[in-house]
């Protein structure tokens, strides 16, 4: 039981935080708001867990690849003025998908927690979106606007 509130509290409070950032002020109404929503969306989460329909977990350890995708995010924004020049002059983007090998990662690949992680770190820069990570085939499908920017290698 208290593990069950531990982990309530812990979803309520990164809800919370997460709502903050969304609404961008600390006015008395959103905080109110946000409180309400986040408590909402924290019991959600334990009565989706306790029905099993989320069988996977995140370690912390796993977020420390997480910058290489982040770090991205700025330089990768130059790319929007690429998108607008393209499509004032009607042409197509020159998009590609890469197939990435996630040989590197181990066994971690298996994981639903840490696949889902990848393709969340992996679709922030504006350049990338994972598509699909394979756990049996270890690889990650990635949709580039620009082929030739940004990293290619996952976490």
């Amino acid at each position: 039981m208290t593990r069950r509130l531990l982990s309530l509290s812990v979803w309520a409070i990164i809800l919370f935080l997460l709502w903050l950032v969304l609404v961008g002020t600390l006015a008395s109404l959103e905080l109110y708001a946000g409180a309400v929503a986040a408590a909402i969306g924290a019991v959600a989460m334990g009565l989706v867990r306790s029905h099993g329909l989320l069988q996977f977990r995140v370690e912390g350890r796993w977020l420390g690849g997480v910058w290489r995708p982040v770090a991205q995010v700025v330089p990768d924004f130059a790319l929007v003025l690429v998108l607008f020049r393209t499509v004032a002059r009607r042409e197509l983007p020159s998009d590609a998908y890469v197939a990435v090998d996630l040989e590197g990662a181990g066994g971690r690949v298996r994981s639903a927690g840490w696949r889902a992680v990848a393709a969340a770190a992996g679709s922030v820069a504006p350049n990338t979106v994972v598509v699909d990570v394979d756990g049996r085939r270890r690889s990650m499908l990635i949709h580039k606007l620009v082929p030739e920017r940004g990293p290619s290698r996952p976490l």
